[in-house]
């Protein structure tokens, strides 16, 4: 705030008029409250007998001389040597403060002219005086923070005028004055998180603490937090707030929970829908507020960066007033630019906290600026581009460890004093790096098998074993700052944290997997991580006699057919081999399909089979879940699924047809909250929030959502959800998605696409999703975006790219326009399943290519015709390639391999069976200062690696090897010993 500002309000409030007593801010309702306040905080001065004169009324020329009088120029001001413009000052004694006052621009009159003198304040004057003291901008141009003409409204809205009963044209006493002071020293500055009295340097006085707990829950101010709003928060064990435990919002996960003040923001996994009714359920934190708490989403906040921490050279911290969509809204190379260049960096998001680091070896030590621009929340609002200076220096404080907390029986979190760097949190990995943290059992030390930072200052270590009951003492080494300055080794006694709160099912849903088998899988997601009990000499897979039960349409012993159809119970195990604890997976065989059909008896329809599975004894710690049930049909494919979407764009409204395979449900098809339009600005809407209404014509198989003032321009999705019915009661197949921007349906919605401003579509696979078709008749280029193990492509009209820095493990192409795949990352093996010419240009050194039909393939420029069921091998930047088939002489292409072999890059040769295989002269490039010879004995002749072999494997006309560096020593064994460096070499010789 300037000085002139500053002086000014001080002025103002001046007149009213030291006090020693001690105010509780229940007690400060009155103007005479306010005035002794404010006099008691040296605010406020009386007249010469010391009164504060209340009642009296405040001139605008006596204002001006408080002004001078506070500043300390009161004799510059009356000595002042021109004289003012305006015509209706009455007393000689004011033309040199009030000239002294218009060329400093410390106040203004009504016009050059008028100053308005022997006028007394009005409430709406007042509050333009408060408003500019708080840091904003009040006038009448479009150029103001706030207008003028609602300046008295927003005192209102931010309660400077609580107490009062005012117009804006009420000439206020100098009481209301301290009044209206006093309620504003509240009240935050403009971009800022301090009040006006933390500004003054003012210590308010503090409410007496409430002595019963009570707690309510508004309406959100952003669509991924909850304000748990408590009456006192000291009245409840802050342990118990911050565990996520004791929250739950209806399908969706409680991340973090964090107490400021006597607030919990609770922060949520998935964002809420804008104007959607939801509950809040407080539970096992104390009887008074154990309740649901019903609330709506909202989100009117624009998103704005409070503030840029830099941490060290490896680290900057961006704190923003709400969280951000890192993943969805964000593109980490537009919106974070370090002096004007784009960095490789890790984005890693904790809600309103977002910490940056540089990849690989790159620093920020000389950054100057950092540039950020159009950062999203999750309705759709972004940023706009603002600089932040930057004074990188090393952080030469290691963390030190706060507090070791044990939850439940393998897993211990610990808590830093300050921001910690994520490359620096490691778990057990072999005996050269064991990570950060152990404990001692007995002659053994245990370490952790898994370790995640879970936010800036706090990481979560997962042990494989469970902890014994009595003292555990834990080590913690190792773990650094964003300078790379690591901690002293630190030991430390644990305190438990119990969980009371039994863990609950919060996603159930079913997946036929072979119809014709009766096979299906159903998932059932819980709130927290689970355990149960597992079979012998398995990590995965339960007994599963324990903890379900599958019943014929009751749960009746008699109807009990598990052992008949129940064929495994396991966490959930992603495509890496990481295991999912807080999701078990049924498998089921032999089940009987659910029929419909209706035999004209009393409306009894023949076969209709429902299954009950009943889930029990799961627990989280000592809390063991309480039973639960779920409902189900095990049916084909219904059949019934949304066959195109046609879009009529309209002066005054947009028509969105949907044609379905069969008839719908009219009442439940008409149910505006099952489509889900987001726009190009991520908010997602129904149609009632679009003000639109929902027509089925007339032939039942057809749908129209008429919408008023769309513009299918500023939207990129509609989906179509999977409760929608047929008129025999199939739910649709799946939940669909129309693409507005490439006009385009997607029956799985497992990527996101956007077109980004050359007009190319960018396809960003969902978190976890390894594998996806893209499946288009649109014309353009489509960018792989992000890592995959499987793309189909299925395009006959597009090209495709695979980003530089993205790997692509096998890529099958069904359909692709001639021109061209682009491969600007890496894809380690090419399925084409065409018998177009295919064109290829980038990096395919290594790249192994199967055709399964006689095509004609076009590698960069090097143009070869390929064989169904013909192995190739690209070995060459050139695009030069190798075929290889049982009578081929590999001689030529031992050659060729032998130098292109690097970490990382697997190259393998089909040959059929009874060629023997020899390895010769092959070399791998491990490091650039590194090099491996492999002689036929399997051995490394260098000192510093052994290369071990596996047994040939003998397959259906195919013959390999596999070489795997299993041990490495040496200066650079410790960046080896982490990856695992596969490398597959055959080569052939003919010997029968």
């Amino acid at each position: 705030m300037s000085k002139r500002i500053l002086s000014l309000v001080l002025a103002m409030v001046m007149v009213l008029g030291t006090f020693g007593t001690v105010f509780a801010a229940n007690t400060v309702t009155t103007e005479a409250e306010a005035g002794a306040f404010l006099k008691a905080a040296g605010v406020l001065n009386g007249d010469e007998n010391g009164n504060l004169n209340l009642g009296n009324n405040l001139s605008r020329q006596d204002a001006v001389i408080l002004v001078a009088q506070l500043r300390g120029e009161i004799e510059a001001a009356k000595n002042f040597s021109k004289l003012p413009t305006y015509e209706d000052v009455k007393i000689k004694f004011y033309n040199a403060p009030l000239a002294w006052a218009q060329d400093n621009g410390l106040f203004v009159g009504h016009s050059d002219k008028v100053f308005g003198f022997g006028e007394n304040l009005t409430a709406q004057q007042y509050s333009r005086v408060l408003f500019e003291a708080l840091g904003y901008k009040v006038d009448t141009t479009d150029a103001s923070d706030i207008k003028y003409s609602v300046v008295f409204d927003k005192a209102n809205e931010e309660g400077i005028l609580k107490g009062l009963e005012l117009t804006q044209t009420t000439e206020i006493t100098r009481g209301q004055m301290a009044l209206m002071t006093f309620n504003a020293l509240g009240v935050t500055m403009k971009d800022s998180k301090k009040t006006l009295a933390e500004t003054l340097g003012i210590e308010m006085p503090e409410a007496p603490a409430a002595k019963e707990l009570t707690a309510e829950v508004n309406d959100t101010e952003n669509l991924k937090e909850v304000v748990l709003e408590l009456s006192n928060a000291k009245l409840v064990d802050e342990d118990k707030l911050v565990n996520t435990n004791n929250y739950k919002v209806v399908d969706n996960n409680v991340v973090k929970a964090t107490v400021e003040g006597d607030n919990v923001i609770i922060l949520l996994e998935k964002a809420l829908l804008d104007g959607r009714e939801y509950k809040l359920r407080v539970r096992s934190i104390d009887k008074a507020i154990n309740k649901e708490y019903k609330f709506i989403a909202r989100d009117n906040t624009i998103p704005k960066v409070e503030e840029v921490v830099v941490l060290g050279e490896y680290g900057i911290k961006v704190i923003t007033n709400e969280p951000i969509d890192i993943y969805e809204g964000t593109d980490r190379g537009r919106n974070f630019v370090v002096d004007g260049k784009n960095v490789a960096m890790n984005v890693e998001s904790y809600g309103r906290e977002t910490v940056l680091t540089p990849y690989s070896k790159e620093t920020f030590k000389d950054a100057k600026t950092l540039t950020i621009t159009g950062l999203t929340d999750f309705a759709g609002f972004k940023t706009g581009k603002e600089n932040f200076d930057l004074e990188v220096v090393k952080d030469e404080v290691a963390p030190k460890v706060e507090d070791v907390i044990l939850r439940g029986d393998k897993i211990v979190e610990v808590v830093f004093d300050k921001d910690v760097y994520v490359d620096s949190v490691e778990a057990y990995y072999d005996r050269s790096n064991v990570g950060n943290i152990s404990y001692l059992s007995g002659r053994h030390t245990i370490f952790a098998d898994e370790a995640t930072k879970i936010d800036t200052n706090k990481v979560r270590y997962e042990f494989k074993e469970e902890f014994l009951r009595t003292r555990t003492d834990f080590t913690i080494v190792d773990v650094t700052n964003h300078s790379k300055v690591a901690m002293e080794k630190t030991t430390m006694v644990a305190r438990e944290i119990l969980d009371n709160v039994e863990p609950e099912i919060i996603e159930k849903k079913i997946e036929v997997t072979d119809f014709a088998a009766g096979k299906a899988k159903i998932t059932l997601r819980f709130d927290k991580d689970v355990t149960g009990i597992l079979e012998k000499d398995s990590d995965v897979k339960f007994d599963y006699t324990k903890h379900v039960g599958l019943y014929e349409r009751d749960v009746l012993r008699r109807n009990d057919v598990s052992k008949d159809h129940v064929d495994a119970v396991k966490y959930l195990v992603k495509d890496n081999g990481d295991i999912v604890k807080d999701t078990i997976v049924v498998e089921l065989r032999g089940l009987k399909e659910w029929k419909t059909r209706n035999t004209d008896r009393d409306n009894y329809y023949e076969n209709e089979m429902d299954y009950v599975l009943e889930v029990e004894r799961f627990a989280s710690g000592r809390n063991e879940m309480y039973r639960d049930y779920y409902e189900f049909k095990f049916r084909q494919s219904t059949g019934f699924s949304v066959k195109e979407v046609t879009v009529d764009e309209r002066k005054y409204e947009t028509h969105v047809t949907m044609e379905f395979t069969k008839k719908v449900d009219r009442n439940i098809a008409e149910d505006e909250t099952n489509y889900i339009f987001t726009n190009t600005k991520n908010a997602r809407k129904d149609v009632k929030d679009l003000k639109g209404r929902i027509v089925t014509e007339k032939n039942g198989y057809e749908v129209t959502i008429i919408i008023p003032d769309f513009k299918v321009a500023d939207y990129k999705e509609l989906r179509i959800l999977d409760v929608l019915k047929d008129i025999d009661g199939n739910r649709l197949n799946t939940e669909t998605v129309y693409n507005f921007v490439a006009g385009t349906i997607s029956n799985n919605a497992n990527y996101t696409m956007v077109k980004n401003d050359n007009g190319e579509f960018e396809i960003t696979p969902k978190t976890d999703v390894k594998e996806i078709t893209l499946k288009t008749d649109a014309k353009g280029k489509f960018i792989i975006m992000k890592d995959l193990n499987k793309l189909t492509i299925n395009a006959p009209n597009a090209d495709v790219e695979i980003k530089q820095g993205v790997d692509v493990e096998e890529v099958v192409i069904e359909a692709i326009k001639s021109e061209t795949l682009f491969i600007e990352g890496t894809v380690k093996q090419l399925v084409l399943s065409t018998d177009k010419l295919v064109t290829i240009k980038g990096t395919v050194t290594g790249m192994k290519i199967t055709p399964n039909k006689d095509l004609t393939v076009k590698i960069n420029g090097e143009e070869s015709k390929l064989n169904k069921d013909v192995l190739v091998v690209v070995v060459s930047e050139d695009g030069k390639v190798d075929k290889v088939d049982a009578k081929a002489n590999l001689a030529k292409a031992v050659a060729n391999v032998k130098d292109a072999v690097e970490v990382g890059v697997s190259v393998e040769l089909k040959v059929t069976t009874g060629v023997a295989i020899e390895l010769k002269d092959v070399k791998a490039k491990l490091e650039e200062k590194l090099t491996v010879e492999a002689g036929e004995d399997y051995k490394v002749t260098a000192e510093d690696f052994k290369l071990v072999s596996k047994e040939l494997a003998v397959g259906e006309n195919v013959v390999s090897a596999v070489l795997v560096v299993k041990e490495a020593k040496g200066t650079e064994s410790d960046k080896l010993i982490k990856e695992t460096i596969i490398v597959t070499i055959t080569a052939a010789k003919a010997e029968k």
